[in-house]
């Protein structure tokens, strides 16, 4: 899968979404049920394109909310 012109492998979104200290805002933030970034989170399942862009876009915002706050 592709997100703004980078290659991400399904692994790459997994460990991302295991280091996020709260998946549920993860969730929250893309707009998705909690259950859908679980199983992305677990390898239970592979996302399709657009919920893994969503999951990517909701990480990368809370991660720079972080920095800013910091």
């Amino acid at each position: 899968m592709s997100y703004n012109g980078r290659m991400i492998s399904p692994q790459q979104l997994r460990d991302r979404l295991k280091a996020m200290p709260n998946i549920r805002a993860v969730a929250r933030q893309a707009g998705l049920p909690e259950k859908t970034v679980y199983r992305t989170a677990n390898g239970d399942t592979t996302p399709s394109l657009e919920n893994a862009q969503r999951i990517w876009n909701a990480i990368t915002t809370i991660e720079a909310q972080s920095k800013e706050a910091a």
